[in-house]
């Protein structure tokens, strides 16, 4: 299985830019290469999909061009999303949390920086009933501070030691877990978890300051390739 994962696209209201950059165009620009060079199975939209607010119309917009391309997508909500939006306008559902599982996949809302007690009740029931070695989870925020004093500081996730024990109590397992939020790129392995952070669609900020400096403004996407005992993961910037 081939899997494309796009994250912190910051699409704002239709026509305008954000913060000086068509985050429409890059989106566009992506959904274009991945078309082109990638064969795959499966696109993955992880968050932050919206500028600063969420706007209907951007959801629609995006749902819209995502329907014209060839291949299957999921969708899960960022910080800047609203979750009940996503559920009604990409599933006709009215869920105030938007978390799944597909194809043996786990797929959390972290919407408000945290998860309800109710997710943590339904990950831990199918953690517990999961016949793979491997859990492959997507989630906006990573769970664990990632040394970007930026958002360490400011905008982490609120739970991190109620993940820790999550791994400590599933130990058996190995958890390959794809985020973004950070806006930078970063691969971390820690106890018996694969963490991944994706860069951003928009811009990536500076890893060496507590204040928002932007590094580059080169967006990139992840490919990640899972096929038997092989995985593969590279990160791809449009230069």
């Amino acid at each position: 299985m081939v899997i494309i994962q796009i994250t912190d696209l910051h699409i704002a209201a239709l026509g305008t830019h954000a913060n000086g950059v068509d985050t429409l165009a890059n989106f566009n620009q992506i959904l274009g290469r991945v078309e082109a060079d990638e064969q795959a199975d499966l696109i993955v939209i992880s968050g932050d999909i919206c500028f600063q607010d969420p706007v209907e119309e951007v959801y629609h917009h995006v749902k819209s061009m995502l329907d014209s391309k060839p291949f299957d997508y999921k969708v899960i909500g960022g910080n800047h999303d609203d979750s009940k939006m996503i559920s009604q306008i990409f599933t006709g559902t009215e869920s105030l949390e938007y978390f799944y599982e597909y194809k043996g996949m786990i797929f959390l809302d972290t919407v408000q920086g945290s998860m309800s007690t109710n997710q943590w009740q339904w990950l831990e029931h199918k953690l517990t009933s999961h016949q793979d070695s491997k859990v492959y989870i997507f989630m906006h925020h990573p769970p664990r501070k990632s040394m970007v004093p930026h958002i360490d500081d400011r905008y982490a996730f609120t739970q991190i030691d109620e993940f820790n024990d999550l791994l400590d109590k599933f130990s058996h397992l190995s958890f390959y877990i794809f985020t973004g939020h950070y806006h930078v790129e970063r691969s971390m392995q820690y106890k018996n978890c694969h963490l991944f952070i994706t860069p951003s669609c928009f811009l990536q900020i500076a890893d060496t300051s507590p204040e928002f400096i932007v590094d580059h403004y080169v967006p990139a996407y992840r490919r990640i390739v899972i096929e038997d005992d092989l995985f593969l993961s590279t990160v791809k910037y449009l230069l």
